[in-house]
């Protein structure tokens, strides 16, 4: 490659060592107040974006600071009406009018030559005349648009994708002059958002690099770090896909590691599919997983520290090495010996009667879960 510019050589005063010492330290200065400064108003602008949210509502605090930091970067001034946008408005409203119905409306992008024709044959007093009408009805637009309720969620897509097609052709022009390869995803951090998750890369070798190093291609991987994002759930951005499905033990399996449960099982025991003898059941079971029916859902962290304080210390089988559940802190009460057994029950089920269930019915009800049963003693029968 040859030098397309000529660069003089920068010819800058040599400073003393005192003097760079003195810049240095005025610079740290400078550093330190602009610090300061921008968490003042970092704290300033969190406090109005929490007043919006408290008198709005409806929202979190996240969604209202989006639409305040996208409110700033709208642009201020505007030009007046033009009489050709106005023209033009006017006449590709005409002809899509006319038009049969059923037949697709044409874009002002595929009339602009033929109505410019027309346009540039008229006088300035035609203009005027042809224009007097859609001038105002264009100023009613503008205005409806700028008093219509802001759309954060479409106002983020567009703002992606322009951002994303910019960045593209920069990378594109990188790759190009310095042949560095760059790979590049992109997926939504909000399950609002309507965005759907892109991957960018250079060569074929990118694409050729994923399959050969982590068992998984390009899509697949994009794919897994999109649920990542969304849900949180370590299974989806596993390397390995999970070769095994846990009936038996899914609340210490499955919900105790991940936090996840089954919603609205359609049949009354929870069994892998092989147990199941009827057809009709497979059936049903499977016409509940097709159409998202029966479905996974991951718990949110109150619904998970509520299942795991009152359901998991209530269960005799637990693993004490498991390191999701912690010791108990609150000792378990005392029964006295004169209490009956069916009191000790009521009271076990009063505590937990609003837990989430691991595998619930679509009424809401629990579906019993298998549990393994334990080895008996080696002392079991023998006198002490």
């Amino acid at each position: 490659r040859r030098p397309w510019r000529h660069r003089s050589k920068r010819r800058g005063l040599k400073l003393t060592p005192t003097e760079k010492v003195a810049v240095a330290a005025k610079k740290m200065v400078r550093r330190s107040k602009r610090a300061a400064v921008m968490a003042e108003a970092q704290k300033t602008i969190s406090g109005a974006i929490s007043k919006v949210q408290t008198e709005l509502g409806g929202h979190d605090f996240q969604y209202y600071q989006t639409e305040v930091m996208q409110q700033q970067r709208k642009v201020k001034t505007q030009r007046a009406p033009n009489r050709w946008n106005a023209y033009l408005m006017k006449e590709t409203k005409s002809i899509n009018d006319a038009l049969p119905d059923g037949q697709p409306r044409r874009k002002a992008s595929e009339l602009v030559a033929e109505i410019r024709e027309r346009w540039n044959k008229m006088s300035l007093e035609e203009r005027l005349e042809a224009t007097k009408e859609s001038i105002e009805e264009l100023k009613e637009q503008r205005e409806m648009r700028a008093v219509a309720p802001h759309n954060t969620a479409i106002s983020t897509f567009h703002d992606t994708h322009i951002t994303i097609d910019t960045v593209h052709k920069m990378l594109e022009d990188l790759n190009a002059c310095t042949d560095v390869e760059i790979v590049m995803f992109v997926v939504r951090g909000n399950s609002d958002h309507y965005n759907h998750p892109s991957a960018f890369t250079t060569s074929e070798r990118a694409n050729e690099f994923f399959p050969l190093a982590v068992n998984c291609s390009v899509p697949d991987l994009l794919v897994r770090f999109e649920s990542f994002c969304l849900s949180g759930v370590r299974g989806a951005a596993a390397k390995a896909s999970v070769a095994r499905m846990y009936y038996m033990n899914f609340d210490m399996k499955i919900t105790a590691k991940y936090g996840v449960v089954i919603e609205n099982w359609p049949l009354d025991r929870f069994l892998p599919p092989s147990h199941f003898k009827s057809k009709l059941e497979l059936e049903v079971l499977l016409k509940a997983w097709e159409s998202d029916s029966t479905r996974f859902r991951k718990l949110s962290t109150e619904e998970f520290e509520r299942w795991r304080d009152t359901h998991i210390y209530h269960e005799s089988t637990i693993d004490a090495s498991m390191p999701t559940m912690p010791p108990s802190s609150v000792a378990p009460p005392v029964v006295p010996s004169g209490t009956s057994t069916s009191r000790k029950r009521t009271r076990n089920s009063a505590t937990l009667h609003d837990v989430v269930n691991v595998v619930g019915t679509a009424a809401g009800t629990a579906v019993p879960i298998v549990k393994k049963p334990r080895a008996p003693r080696s002392d079991k029968g023998k006198p002490r």
